[in-house]
């Protein structure tokens, strides 16, 4: 750029690269930060579901034909409520009350009140994978990418504030942003862990 003073120059060349760096990170770790905030709302309301598993409960009365007398009869039990599932084994945890393990299922009988409890649970594959990757559950080479992936996202977070200048940039709007995008944590830290 002819006629332009060497620190104009040198600050259009470092925000240009500054720009694509910043650009290229975004492209690179695209499916990371889906599978990071995927992840992450999911474990977020972990009060209100269970992001790993599907589980499916199921209560009802046994049948009156079944005899509860004697060796609990555990096979016709589970297939008088439909279950197709295979017995891998049972415990008793108290004088009336037996636990039956279909796999991963369960099946408690409560013998006095003759009631069962089915509790069928299925893998959200998908979601208990990106948790895995989240929680760093992985190890080995999973911990080297995944810090890789914290220095990119902290590159990003400070390329990000020179981006602009001007009104839009870190001297205007940008700066007010980026003050409110700090202080908000350490709102909640102050309030709900001091």
């Amino acid at each position: 750029m002819a006629g332009c003073p060497p620190a104009f120059f040198f600050d259009m060349t470092f925000r240009n690269r500054l720009r694509q760096l910043h650009r290229d990170f975004g492209y690179f770790f695209f499916g990371m930060s889906v599978i990071f905030a995927v992840s992450g709302l999911a474990v977020n309301h972990i009060d209100d579901w269970n992001p790993n598993y599907d589980i499916r409960v199921k209560t009802g009365r046994l049948d009156s034909a079944l005899s509860l007398a004697g060796p609990l009869p555990i096979t016709q039990i589970a297939r008088s409520i439909g279950l197709q599932d295979s017995v891998t084994g049972y415990v008793r945890s108290d004088r009336h009350r037996f636990m039956i393990f279909l796999g991963t299922n369960s099946l408690e009988i409560d013998t006095l009140r003759r009631t069962y409890r089915y509790e069928q649970v299925e893998e959200r594959w998908l979601l208990h994978a990106f948790n895995r990757l989240h929680l760093n559950e992985l190890k080995n080479g999973w911990v080297f990418f995944s810090d890789f992936f914290a220095l990119g996202l902290f590159f990003m977070a400070v390329s990000g504030l020179f981006l602009n200048r001007g009104r839009n940039g870190l001297k205007g709007r940008g700066g007010w942003l980026a003050l409110a995008g700090v202080l908000i944590p350490f709102i909640f830290v102050f309030l709900y862990l001091m």
